[in-house]
């Protein structure tokens, strides 16, 4: 069985993706989007499990301010 580079480069560019979105998931959340950004990129059948479980207890943090 043989793989070429497209099959690795489509790897790449899906766990890349995962890991993007949830590094910007994870800063809304105020968790370390670094760790897990780059978390789910390297193992991404690892991380992004984890995160998926750990993510409900911590909400998002809004934006908006609140003027009296």
């Amino acid at each position: 069985m043989e793989i070429n580079l497209g099959d690795y480069l489509v790897s790449f560019v899906v766990a890349v993706g995962f890991g993007f979105i949830v590094a910007m998931d994870a800063k809304k959340r105020g968790m370390n989007s670094f760790f897990w950004g780059l978390g789910t990129c390297l193992v991404l059948i690892v991380f992004l499990p984890l995160y998926i479980i750990s993510r409900r207890y911590y909400p998002e943090i809004s934006q908006e301010k609140n003027e009296p």
